[in-house]
């Protein structure tokens, strides 16, 4: 991917500065192609990264973004309604793996509804976290819809991304300015992990950058 991980300041969650490697023998050349993702993830990666346009895109075309707005459900669980729906068409229509799926949640871990979620689909689509995935066998992991925060989540791909729970992050509109860029490269960092498909659990806005790119 373009200038990924260590070249890509723009991921770095944890410093507002760029950070280079603190070696002095070895240089590491910034990456000019897109491989990973497909092109519609891309262009919603340089909406909020413009200099992506500096470098030829020459990853797969794949799918449209797929948006999807949570009807009401009974019980107030809208949400968590329209993922399990979009998980059994996925699984048991289109018969992808639910190990190629990672469901990626904008709220803080004992904030997201993951766990509910969990419980109550537990005998149709099995939901496990990233830290109890690394503790099942690997010859296992294919059979469970990986589930993570924003931040658990940076430096791993996932063919199929599902983004829920926007309003972990949304609360940021009227920040300062910090706080925006910040939830800026959270977005960044959550579109970037889908390869070939990404749905989001919200309008298309959700997607675009509170700080005007510069």
């Amino acid at each position: 991917m373009i200038r990924q991980q260590g070249n890509d300041p723009f991921q770095r969650l944890d410093f507002d500065t760029e950070w280079e490697l603190p070696f002095t023998l070895h240089t590491t050349p910034p990456l000019t192609q897109n491989l990973r993702n497909s092109r519609a993830i891309w262009d919603a990666m340089a909406v909020i990264r413009p200099d992506l346009h500096l470098f030829d895109f020459t990853g797969p075309e794949g799918e449209a973004i797929t948006y999807i707005a949570p009807a009401a459900h009974e019980g107030g669980e809208a949400t968590g309604a329209a993922v399990r729906t979009l998980l059994h068409e996925l699984i048991n229509t289109q018969g992808i793996t639910p190990g190629d799926i990672l469901l990626i949640t904008c709220r803080a871990d004992r904030a997201s509804k993951w766990r509910d979620w969990r419980e109550a689909w537990r005998d149709e689509i099995p939901l496990r976290a990233l830290t109890q995935l690394r503790q099942t066998k690997e010859e296992e992991r294919h059979r469970f819809v990986k589930f993570s925060t924003i931040r658990a989540s940076k430096g791993l791909e996932s063919n199929v991304v599902i983004l829920v729970e926007l309003d972990g992050i949304d609360h940021a509109t009227g920040a300062a300015l910090p706080t925006l860029r910040r939830r800026d490269k959270l977005m960044y960092v959550a579109i970037s992990r889908a390869r070939h498909r990404l749905f989001v659990l919200g309008p298309p806005t959700a997607l675009a950058p509170l700080v005007p790119p510069t």
